[in-house]
């Protein structure tokens, strides 16, 4: 069975049941959308407030703002999903899970830092 195509570690870079970094980016922050909502004060302490960032020292604020969604605002998180279920899954192929993680992880503390 090793010589099969689909068994080949080469094969897409994934076994077949291997779960996509995509994946997984977008079950986090559906996730923590949900536990947003079930736990209202914990959006104070990781979406992003510049002044304790700067003042208290907050920098985790810079890369946890990336998880969270307006609670009021469904259709923007939906979006947001899709279009990363669209485009990551492209990047994803072509960079790989680990750089994919790392580009958007980059690119979210980037947004937060010029915010």
């Amino acid at each position: 069975m090793g010589d099969r195509d689909y068994m080949r570690a080469d094969y897409g870079g994934r076994r077949p049941l291997q779960i996509r970094m995509t994946s997984w980016i977008i079950g986090v922050t559906v996730a923590c959308y949900l536990l947003q909502l079930a736990l209202p004060a914990m959006e104070r302490l990781f979406a992003l407030y510049p002044r304790e960032v700067v003042e208290r020292g907050y920098v985790w604020q810079l890369a946890t703002v990336m998880l969270l969604h307006s609670g009021k605002d469904l259709l923007h998180l939906a979006m947001n999903m899709l279009i990363l279920a669209m485009l990551g899954r492209i990047a994803e192929d072509v960079y790989g899970s680990r750089r994919l993680l790392v580009l958007y992880v980059a690119g979210g503390i980037f947004a937060s830092v010029i915010y």
